[in-house]
């Protein structure tokens, strides 16, 4: 699974980079290999908005 990450306000640090990866690897027993993630990250506040777009085989999820 490829998994691309875009920031709207900068300003996270890496541990929370290596946290995503280990928790979107979880989901490569659900989706075949060439899936792809895209992780939105907004800071509202003092607190993050995290929305998280997985497409694979013309099939869109998404959580936020």
């Amino acid at each position: 699974m490829k998994i691309q990450y875009q920031e709207r306000k900068p300003g996270v640090d890496g541990g929370f980079f290596a946290r995503a990866d280990r928790k979107l690897a979880k989901l490569d027993r659900y989706f075949s290999h060439d899936s792809e993630a895209v992780v939105k990250i907004d800071r509202v506040r003092e607190a993050y908005s995290i929305e998280v777009t997985v497409s694979s085989q013309s099939m869109y999820f998404r959580a936020e």
